[in-house]
């Protein structure tokens, strides 16, 4: 495959991305008002399940194929990375602080 082809895959790829978590947003916050629930409520309960579909999918699809390395990195990689990065940025943000 060319380099072009693959730029051109990509761009189009991440165009996609970038449509399907507009219109994510947009329908999860209709959602949420037709529900009587807050946005933030329905983003970090709702949507948070929805987008963590796939990599739950692969976890037990790896467990299932009897790939224990692929099942733990996914368990521990995902789950234990993006806590630790949010409150990274949290901090960095200056939004709270540790006492020391």
């Amino acid at each position: 495959m060319s380099t072009g082809r693959a730029g051109a895959i990509f761009a189009v790829s991440a165009l996609a991305t970038l449509v399907a978590g507009v219109v994510l947003e947009l329908s999860g916050d209709a959602a949420a008002n037709q529900l009587g629930v807050s946005g933030i409520i329905f983003g970090a309960t709702i949507l948070a399940l929805a987008t963590s579909l796939p990599e739950l999918s692969t976890g037990l699809q790896s467990i299932k194929q009897g790939d224990d390395n692929v099942a733990m990195s996914d368990i521990f990689g995902g789950n234990a990375f993006l806590p630790v990065l949010c409150l990274y940025l949290v901090g960095i943000a200056g939004l709270f602080t540790i006492a020391s």
